[in-house]
């Protein structure tokens, strides 16, 4: 039996787990699979959740020399997260398999009844520490005391738990490996029927949070990290079809902190173990200097919707696992393939990261005129700039940075026009002017070709005379499924005499425009199109050659996002394949302080 299983596993789990992400999370291990309770977990949050259990154990290294180890028994975090099966308790240990996964891809399995079966004296233990001192760099952030060498594994990132009857039923059926599920089936993910999301609450102290069940109240609770007491805090809820939408205002919320939360109201919330809600964490970053995500068109559902959403969440994975500090995600519009789908908002909203990911949502011309979008998201300092539900601008601050989300579905230009202006005035210290919007004014892309849609030029052009007049700085935009950066633009022109930097930092000119990538005071507007983060559509380019206001454009069909940092006098973009982390493109802006 035991042979059986190990093949059963290796096969299973070929299948399983080499389509993930193969970028690891380096500060916590994620636990997912046939548990009630998926979620990542801190080495902060292991030690005080298990107080109680932590052992130290000596092993010899290579060289014989004694280290002492500190962790706790791994059999203690699987039971935490409580498994997920029909069978009974007693039947655990025949029925599951344990997988270990690190960093750079190297696996290592149990089952789950020797785990269950270990003692004190020979423990299979997850470690964090060794002779009192953190693990080197490259064992980050867990690795493994086990009594058997033969599957020892250190830069732990995952642990995924596979229920063995399950996979028995699906093999006796079929008889073929062919029809295990895939990983989309197994990734930690927010469930379904909850759609958590949290969205900026207008500057760095506030947040705004929404989720959906079957309860007709909710509350939230949230508390800084270290303190004892949670802050209870009320939602505001509305019934829809039978589900009840809850909203909840988070202010106060201090800055480079890491608070924890956990929703109220279904009983599923809970675990069965201990009657307590999951609890989340969400981190508040610096505002003097801060990075973010930008994301283009996930458009989940334009393909497949398990598809687009498998790789919607490894996108997302490899974004936070490499940029862990990014403090929230812009998106660009088009969450979604159709916008009164549900099951398109499940896939979009399915990935664990967005239960600590702070974001924002611009409308896509896929998104438009359904309340999905305003039921799913919140919107700070909101201004309605026509009939539809989803006609509404609205903008936040971060630090210096005053972000304007433009629902560019609407073209009541003077209502776009007075919201900036209004946005403005209130921010009279805003470093750095940054518009947020759908349509794309400038892009490589086919739909550049107005004669392809009715309207696009109207969509794309009425508002650039206004960024002209407000003095904005950046442009970020999406719709087109590929990748255009600009030059710096202004009545439709490109002006490439620009001052720039070079590497010694010594101010340069350049009449191209080709030489720089880092611009000093620059005039004109820099407009980004980004392109698909999920990779469920890509479009060609228009031409062969490049346009006249392209800087820089690629299509490299594959899902990419880019990274934003933010100073008070610098502003860097670069953009990156999802797949190899590959940089594509980077240019920053800098301002005289």
């Amino acid at each position: 039996m035991r042979l059986l299983i190990r093949f059963f596993a290796v096969c299973y789990l070929s299948a399983l787990l080499s389509a993930g992400s193969v970028f690891a999370q380096r500060t916590s291990i994620e636990i997912r699979g046939d548990v009630k309770n998926p979620r990542a977990w801190f080495v902060d949050e292991i030690k005080k959740h298990f107080a109680g259990e932590i052992q130290t154990a000596e092993s010899a290294g290579r060289e014989k020399q004694v280290k002492t180890s500190t962790g706790i028994p791994l059999i203690s975090l699987i039971k935490a997260s409580e498994l997920k099966t029909k069978e009974t308790p007693r039947n655990y240990a025949s029925s599951f398999i344990v997988i270990l996964e690190s960093h750079d891809g190297y696996r290592a399995w149990f089952s789950y009844a020797e785990l269950a079966s270990g003692t004190k004296e020979n423990p299979v233990l997850l470690v964090w520490e060794q002779n009192g001192k953190p693990l080197p760099d490259n064992e980050l952030p867990f690795r493994l005391l086990a009594g058997s060498g033969d599957r020892s594994i250190y830069g732990i990132t995952r642990l995924t738990l596979v229920d063995g009857v399950k996979l028995a039923d699906i093999l006796a059926v079929s008889g073929s490996l062919s029809a295990i599920p895939s990983t989309a089936d197994y990734a930690n993910s927010t469930p379904t029927d909850r759609n958590l999301v949290i969205s900026m609450g207008g500057d760095e102290s506030r947040l705004l949070f929404t989720w959906h069940d079957a309860h007709p109240t909710g509350s939230l609770a949230i508390r800084a990290r270290g303190e004892s007491i949670y802050n209870n805090i009320e939602a505001s809820s509305a019934e829809r079809n039978g589900r009840y939408i809850h909203k909840a205002v988070v202010d106060g919320l201090l800055t480079s902190a890491v608070y924890e939360y956990s929703l109220s109201g279904e009983d599923n919330y809970a675990t069965a173990a201990t009657a307590e809600p999951a609890v989340y964490t969400v981190k508040t970053g610096d505002p003097k200097s801060f990075s973010f995500f930008a994301v283009g068109d996930a458009q989940i559902g334009a393909t497949d919707v398990a598809q687009d959403t498998d790789n919607w969440k490894k996108s997302l994975n490899a974004a936070v696992a490499n940029f862990p500090n990014a403090g929230f995600l812009i998106s660009m519009g088009d969450q979604v393939q159709s916008a009164d789908n549900v099951s398109h908002y499940n896939g979009y909203l399915s990935p664990v990261e967005l239960t600590g990911l702070p974001t924002a949502h611009s409308v896509g011309n896929h998104d438009s005129g359904s309340p999905l979008f305003p039921e799913h998201f919140s919107f700070p300092n909101m201004v309605k700039v026509g009939a539809g539900t989803t006609a509404i601008d609205y903008w936040f601050t971060y630090g210096g940075a005053l972000f304007m989300v433009i629902d560019s579905n609407t073209q009541d230009i003077p209502a776009h026009r007075a919201f900036m202006k209004n946005a403005i005035a209130a921010n009279p210290g805003a470093v750095w002017k940054i518009a947020v919007f759908h349509h794309a004014p400038y892009s490589e892309a086919f739909h550049y070709d107005e004669s392809i849609e009715a309207g696009e030029k109207e969509k794309r052009f009425n508002l650039t005379p206004v960024f002209d007049e407000l003095g904005i700085d950046v442009a970020l935009s999406g719709h087109d499924h590929s990748y255009t950066r600009t030059y710096h633009m202004r009545d439709n022109e490109p002006i490439k005499n620009q001052k720039w930097l070079d590497a010694g930092g010594n101010i340069q000119s350049d009449e191209t425009g080709m030489l720089y990538n880092t611009v000093l005071d620059p005039d004109g507007v820099l407009y980004i199109a980004l392109g698909s983060s999920s990779g469920s559509k890509y479009y060609a380019w228009d031409s062969s050659n490049e346009a006249f206001f392209s800087a820089a454009r690629h299509q490299f069909n594959v899902p990419e996002f880019s990274v934003v940092d933010v100073t008070g006098d610098s502003f860097t973009i670069t953009t990156y394949r999802a797949d190899t982390m590959a940089a594509l493109d980077s240019y920053t802006i800098r301002k005289k302080k």
